[in-house]
């Protein structure tokens, strides 16, 4: 996995999609999108020729970028850039007191 590669992708859809900015899943959908469209490509379809199966099968084989790696690198990138930050980033900061103080008395 390029950490790099994902980085510019998470980047890219954060400046120019605002309504993932504060959706993990709706940014993630979005480069997984973006994956499985050049995946189709070289299989000679278009996405929308692709079966739920395909999608899996893809996630199996480890083709998509790692949900985990999207959602860290949008999370580093709007804490440095306040650019890529969506309407709930200040209120998800006032719960992560409560959060982090939830995970310690576990």
């Amino acid at each position: 996995m390029n950490l790099i590669a994902v980085k510019d992708k998470v980047e890219k859809q954060l400046g120019k999609h605002k309504h993932v900015r504060d959706d993990n899943r709706k940014l993630v959908a979005n480069i997984w999108w973006q994956n499985l469209k050049l995946i189709a490509e070289k299989k000679g379809k278009t996405i929308q020729e692709m079966t739920a199966m395909d999608l899996l099968t893809e996630l199996a084989n480890n083709n998509l970028d790692d949900y985990e790696s999207i959602t860290r690198v949008s999370r580093t990138l709007q804490e440095k850039h306040e650019i890529y930050r969506g309407e709930k980033y200040i209120q998800r900061q006032a719960e992560q007191e409560k959060i982090k103080h939830q995970l310690h008395n576990i």
